[in-house]
């Protein structure tokens, strides 16, 4: 959770985001606007599991990102997370865009 905080806050520039809890919490307590609509830039939240995971979307469908070949494809997102492992390392992933909920 951190890492995605810190992206979202410093990165992206939303310096007023207040959440709580454990990360897939944070799809229901962010004071930001939250929804089912990927964008580039948001913060996308898991709700799976007994803790969630937050990452950051680097692009959505037909988009593509420096590093990726290619676009992304139909119905899915690229993300940034860390600690997907639980061994704190950086994790570049596709995922199902409708998989996840998304803090603007």
């Amino acid at each position: 959770t951190s890492f995605a905080y810190w992206y979202f806050t410093s990165i992206e520039g939303y310096t007023d985001l207040n959440v709580q809890g454990n990360a897939k919490d944070w799809a229901y307590t962010a004071n930001r606007p939250t929804d089912n609509t990927p964008a580039k830039g948001a913060m996308g939240v898991s709700i799976a599991g007994p803790y969630g995971h937050v990452m950051i979307i680097l692009a959505t469908e037909g988009q593509g990102y420096p590093g990726y070949s290619g676009t992304v494809p139909t119905g899915e997102v690229l993300t940034m997370s860390m600690n997907y492992d639980w061994a704190g390392h950086f994790h570049y992933d596709l995922r199902n865009a409708s998989s996840l909920y998304y803090i603007h």
